[in-house]
């Protein structure tokens, strides 16, 4: 009985010691998370078995709760394309690495279950990364200390990854350690899973846009002994908070990161929702300034949840850089740096907006905004945009040298791998046996890289039934395709293609093509081929509206559960039964083509569209009426410069519910290539165009104009000028450094070709090669870390040439009219025959070739 009493005793203090290490706030938060849980199940009870069969195994406390975390909060995308063992997978492999390592014992538990658990980090497809990434580096960093664990994980990413630049779909973390490179979103992506996989907390960061050039960036912040660290993704430096991009980010306006679940910490918590939060961290890179808005009706009263968008010129438009609901006293605040921005705010009808500069000497500053009823004035405006001041900054240089022979070392590894890939004496060996010309297929093969087996076994077993076709499917896909794309699923399609009904084409490009948008490749072709009955087909092929009809009467709308904006896989749809906007299209797109209906996303409005008797028609969701969906209005634009690029120059954006959404012709897209009229629905539309200035300032032009059905408006696009580019020093000894060629302008660049900024000089080079060309322009590049292969990617202009230089640059040749730092590469410089500077700049700005033709082109 002693014993007996003994044991109830330290059975009793276990309890206790349980119910210690789980205080109420934390029990009261997975009380909440379970409502949450039983909230979701309801709303995907059409996927029951697919998602919660797995809650019958035998599962711990722990994993039960983890589980239940993440189904709680987790996106429409993966509650529709994935199941409950990939799930349950992510959390078991999450336990394992926090009671592997010895930091995953310190690390609190609101921590782990916001930074480490979450699978996702931003908008990719997951994959089985983490099991993968935790096998391969477990012993790596098992003896390390947290902090050099981080240090050597990012090592480890850098032996897979470099940085390329790729469209905006985001690669899965396997698949671009299978093609050994990605832009920066994917690199950051990469790198948070691959921390996470140890049990290092950790979190991709974004500026959503820069304030001082166009493009955005992502880099990673990692949580080591309670404290959060930045780092470039894939791109290892000696010490935690150092990155190239040390110097830019203190222009930033914004820098933010989204969370994973209810987010319950006060810190910098910019926007709250039931299932995720968006927190500012601009903090953490500068001392920020306080904006506040509050935003009244006609008559003074405060608005309650107002929407107020922060928008920050980038690419010719004002992009929302953040989105915030006023509260009850019609305030909202936003913490960003000293700068520029164009304040709009609607509710209900009313609308109204403010350029705005945020004052350099302030800490904190209002604006205050009256709305009025919209009504369609057609007017035009000048703004002119300031960005905050460049600062220095001084580099950190301890344990450059060491780290950048390591970095060499890891490059080799990689391209030890990619030199595994097919060579041309195999795709010839492989062509000659499918029976296919080489020329034919190899572009294919090289750029599938280590989704080589995939490609090959797709040409492989459909060159034996249409060697024609094969090809023909093959120059559908786009270059990420090749990368990720499944033989079964190719093959599916290819397989099951319906009866060609229409010109090569468009049978071709809309009906045989898999790709619609963004979203993952699946084998939806051979699912919507037995879920449709041959007579509901054949009376769709008649009357495609028949399945906006089926659409509507069976998918549920939901655009605020599926927040990361990854589209929900047509089978995913049709499966679960509910969608956002944007996955309901691809959804009736797919359905189209499966039955043989040539379908597609308009390319400019993205609004899903069929073709019948040589016409695209609109499926209207709205309304069902076709005659409403294609009444058009013409618009033509004018402008003597008929270069000016879309995007670079110029942007068109319709209004509608409240914001301005730019319409897409095209990335760098030529006036003098779009065709006139513009053919537009009736409506609210503004042209914005922007001169950005060698500090980055911008003068912005804006016009409004209102289109009604059946009008033919023509209207002049206006590029402000800012008079003749001045002379900012002098290139001295400009005969050492200038390419063998006598031309009347030359650009010299230091770039370091082993780094992001030196890599978008070669894009930009690169994308702008014909208009380089046409101007009387030689560009020599002074190289640091000298890629051959690298160079070989690029296809740079015909008067380009490079030299490598060895040690560190000098910079003595550069005699500046006013004191600038040259802390950072590249340093780029435009410069006449006679030496005479016209532009300059050191460190990372996109879009500098643009700006360089541009003064050329004012100086001719």
């Amino acid at each position: 009985m002693k014993h007996l009493f003994l044991v109830l005793i330290m059975a009793a203090l276990v309890l206790a010691s349980c119910h210690r290490q789980e205080p109420q706030q934390t029990h009261d938060y997975y009380a909440l998370v379970n409502e949450d849980f039983k909230k979701v199940e309801q709303l995907t009870k059409n996927r029951s078995n697919q998602l919660y069969s797995v809650f019958s195994e035998d599962l711990t406390g722990d994993e039960q709760k983890y589980l239940r975390f993440l189904y709680a909060y987790m996106p429409l995308s993966d509650l529709a394309d994935n199941d409950g063992k990939f799930f349950l997978a992510q959390v078991r492999t999450a336990l394992e690495a926090r009671a592997y390592f010895s930091w995953g014992k310190q690390i609190p538990d609101d921590i782990f279950r916001h930074f480490v658990l979450p699978y996702r980090v931003n908008n990719e497809y997951p994959d089985s990364a983490r099991q993968v990434f935790f096998n391969e580096l477990k012993s790596r960093v098992a003896t390390l200390s947290m902090y050099d664990a981080a240090l050597e994980v990012n090592h480890w990413c850098h032996e897979k990854l470099n940085y390329r630049g790729t469209d905006e779909r985001t690669i899965s973390p396997l698949d671009a350690m299978r093609s050994t490179f990605g832009r920066c979103g994917e690199e950051s992506t990469f790198a948070v899973t691959a921390l996470r996989s140890v049990g290092i907390p950790a979190r991709q960061v974004y500026t959503p846009r820069w304030a001082h050039c166009d493009d955005n960036h992502a880099w990673v912040e990692v949580w080591v002994d309670g404290k959060w660290y930045f780092m470039g993704a894939c791109e290892p430096e000696a010490k935690l908070n150092k990155g190239w991009f040390e110097a830019p980010v203190l222009r930033a306006m914004l820098v933010h990161t989204r969370v994973f679940g209810r987010y319950n910490s006060n810190s910098n918590v910019m926007m709250e929702y039931s299932n995720h939060a968006i927190i500012n961290v601009i903090d953490t890179y500068i001392e920020p300034v306080e904006y506040h808005i509050v935003v009244t009706d006609s008559s003074g009263k405060p608005l309650h949840q107002a929407e107020v968008s922060f928008g920050l010129y980038n690419y010719a438009e004002f992009y929302p850089i953040a989105r915030l609901k006023t509260d009850s006293t019609g305030h909202c605040c936003l913490n960003t740096n000293r700068g520029s921005l164009l304040i709009f705010a609607h509710k209900n009808g009313s609308s109204a907006y403010a350029a705005y500069r945020i004052a350099d000497n302030k800490k904190s500053d209002t604006l205050n905004l009256s709305l009025h009823y919209d009504t369609n004035t057609e007017y035009f405006e000048n703004i002119d945009i300031i960005v905050p001041e460049a600062n220095n900054v001084s580099p950190d240089t301890s344990g450059n040298f060491a780290n950048s022979i390591r970095l060499q070392f890891e490059d080799s590894i990689r391209k030890a791998y990619a030199a595994s890939f097919p060579n041309t004496s195999d795709i010839e060996n492989f062509a000659k046996r499918v029976g296919i010309k080489t020329t034919d297929i190899s572009t294919h093969i090289q750029l599938s890289m280590g989704n080589y087996n995939e490609i090959m076994q797709f040409i492989e077993k459909t060159s034996v039934i249409d060697k024609g076709l094969c090809v023909d499917f093959l120059n559908l896909l786009n270059e990420k395709d090749h990368r990720d794309a499944r033989a079964a699923v190719l093959i599916n399609h290819f397989n099951n293609r319906p009866v060609k009904k229409y010109n090569n084409e468009i049978y071709l490009s809309y009906v045989l093509n898999p790709r619609i948008a963004n979203e993952k490749m699946k084998a939806w072709r051979s699912v919507f081929g037995k879920e449709f009955s041959n007579s509901f087909t054949d009376s769709c092929r008649n009357n495609p509206d028949l399945i906006v009809h089926f659409i509507n009467n069976t998918i549920s709308i939901n655009n605020e559960w599926n927040y990361y904006g990854v589209p929900i896989t047509p089978i995913g749809v049709h499966e679960m039964k509910i969608a956002d906007t944007k996955s309901r299209n691809i959804y009736f797109v797919a359905i189209c083509r499966s039955m043989g209906i040539a379908s597609r996303l308009n390319p400019v409005t993205y609004q899903p569209e069929y073709y019948t008797n040589g016409v695209w028609n609109s499926a209207n969701f709205e309304t069902t009426t076709v005659e409403n969906a294609t009444e058009k209005a013409g618009l033509t634009l004018v402008a003597s410069n008929k270069s000016m690029k879309y995007y670079s120059d110029f942007t068109l954006a319709q209004y509608s519910n409240g914001k301005f959404t730019t319409l897409d012709y095209g990335w760098d897209t030529p006036l003098h290539d779009i065709e006139m009229p513009l053919q537009l629905a009736p409506g609210y539309y503004v042209i914005t165009t922007g001169k950005r200035l060698n500090n980055g300032d911008v003068l912005v032009w804006r016009k409004y104009i209102d289109l009604k059905v059946g009008d033919n408006k023509s209207t002049e696009v206006i590029v402000r000028e800012s008079g003749l580019p001045k002379p900012l020093g002098k290139l001295n000894n400009l005969e050492d450094v200038k390419p063998n060629i006598a031309k009347d302008f030359y650009m010299i660049a230091w770039i370091d070709t082993g780094k992001e900024p030196g890599k978008h000089v070669l894009n930009e080079l690169s994308n702008n090669k014909q208009h380089i060309e046409t101007r009387n322009l030689a560009i020599q590049l002074l190289t640091v870390n000298h890629e051959k292969q690298l160079f070989e990617y690029y296809s740079l202009p015909s008067l380009c040439n490079s030299v490598h230089v060895s040690g560190k640059p000098n910079f003595d040749m550069l005699q500046l009219y006013q004191t600038s730092s040259i802390n950072n590469l590249p340093v780029i410089v435009l410069c006449d025959a006679k030496g005479n500077i016209y532009y300059y700049q050191s460190g990372y700005k996109v879009g500098m070739v643009n700006q360089m033709l541009s003064i050329i082109d004012q100086l001719q």
